[in-house]
Formats: C-alpha cells, structure tokens, sequence
C-alpha cells in the first residue's frame, strides 16, 4: 500500500515514472499527487506490463489520485511534459476518484501553445478494469485511450484543450474517450 498523508507529492527528476507497480500486484495507492518533472517522462504512473496479469479476486486499487503535468510552473520560463500520466496494463484494476490534468493554467497565467505537452491521460490496455470517477483534462491527444474488454466506467468527466486548433487536434481525429476496437 502506498497512501499519502495531506496529498503528498512525487516528482520524478529523470524522465522516469514516479510510480511502477508490478505485474499482478494487488497494490493499493491513495492520496497521492504525480507531478510532472523537469525531464519528459513517458508515463507517470505505470501499473503493469502484462495485459493477463491480475487478480479478480484481489485487484488493485487507485484513489484520490491526481495527476498533472503544469501549474506550479510558469509555462513561459520553462515547461514540464510527460507523454501519457497514467497506462494500465494489468488486469483487475479499480480506479476510484482519480484526476488526469494538463494544466490550462500556471503560476504565469493561461497556458497556451500546447506547452506542459502531455498527450494522453489514461491508457489501458487490459481487461477487467473499472473505474468510479475519472476526470482527465486538457490532454493534447486522446484523453482517454481504452483497449481492454470487460471494463466500466460509472462516471467519467473531460474538457477538451482549449489551445489547440482544428489542424492539430480535430483535424488529426483526437478526442475525449476512445474505445479499442
């Protein structure tokens, strides 16, 4: 179990995720806050990299996780990015009130240009995954990426970029929840 007492906050400074968590573990994470760093990461928040990994019996579990890549920062002195904030790729995995957000706005003001670049919220790759109360927001790509089956989603809210133009966000067929073939 990794709980944060009072949001406590992690910040990777390499370009590495701030969270990995096994294949299969039945790991419970709560009351944390993934910041984006000053090197782009790929993911900040990795859970698995088997997609038949899981326990239905003993899932793993995230809640009042929140993510983000900008705001503390000042977007025009310099950015943070982080191309995907949260993969899932084991089975069996429960999110609960977890918030996905590239900020519109920072210590500087609005963010605009597609600075504190994060392309996509949430991807998940399995099956079997559920998830109460998701927000992602903001994301330059697809805000929710779903590949697996079985899964469900009982409340789920987005707001699409606003500083992005036709050309490179509709244009390029991006939106806020995809569903896998």
């Amino acid at each position: 179990m990794l709980l944060g007492i009072g949001l406590a906050t992690l910040e990777p400074t390499n370009g590495n995720a701030c969270i990995e968590v096994a294949d299969g573990t039945d790991a419970r994470i709560a009351g944390l806050l993934l910041d984006a760093g000053p090197v782009q990461s790929d993911v900040l928040l990795r859970w698995g990299t088997d997609e038949s990994a899981g326990n239905a019996e003993a899932p793993g579990i995230m809640s009042d996780l929140f993510v983000r890549v900008g705001g503390p920062n000042n977007s025009q002195n310099y950015e943070v990015n982080a191309e995907v904030m949260v993969e899932i790729n084991n089975q069996h995995v429960i999110i609960d009130h977890t918030w996905l957000w590239r900020a519109d706005h920072d210590v500087g003001g609005g963010v605009m240009n597609s600075k504190n670049y994060n392309q996509n919220g949430l991807i998940v790759n399995s099956d079997n995954v559920w998830a109460y109360g998701l927000f992602s927001e903001h994301n330059l790509g697809n805000l929710v990426e779903w590949n697996g089956n079985n899964g469900k989603v009982f409340f789920y809210q987005s707001e699409i970029p606003y500083d992005v133009t036709q050309a490179n966000f509709g244009d390029m067929g991006y939106a806020g929840f995809v569903v896998g073939d």
